[in-house]
Formats: C-alpha cells, sequence, structure tokens
C-alpha cells in the first residue's frame, strides 16, 4: 500500500468503534512534531467533537480520510 504524506497505518485493532481526530503541532505539550497530545479528560472531549467515528469489524479493513482545516 502506498501512502500520501501525512497517511498512517495502524496495527491490527480489535473490533469496535474508535474515534479518529488530527491534533495541530501547536497543541501538542512540547509543540514538536511526534509530542503526544494532552489525554485529560477535558482535551479528549474537545477532540471528540470533530472526530470522524469509524467501526471496524472482525477481519474487516477501515479506510479513514480527514481532511485538514487551515
Amino acid at each position: 500500500m502506498s501512502l500520501q504524506a501525512g497517511g498512517f497505518l495502524t496495527q491490527p485493532l480489535l473490533p469496535g468503534r474508535y474515534a479518529v481526530a488530527t491534533v495541530p503541532v501547536g497543541d501538542t505539550p512540547s509543540g514538536e512534531a511526534g509530542s503526544l497530545p494532552p489525554t485529560d479528560p477535558e482535551s479528549l472531549a474537545r477532540l471528540r467533537q470533530s472526530a470522524t467515528i469509524v467501526s471496524v469489524a472482525a477481519g474487516e479493513t477501515a479506510t479513514v480520510h480527514l481532511q485538514l482545516k487551515k
């Protein structure tokens, strides 16, 4: 599979519903690429508001296309 710039793959996931969101670099604790975003309940609640929900069934492959806002 060929990935476009910014694309990624995950390891196999358990069946279930997942919320997929992007986090601007400036919103990470250190502001550096590769830094993890905050995981406190308030930050996660804000991310969920703009997240894309995807359901994955056993043995299924899912593709999510996200559009970044400027």
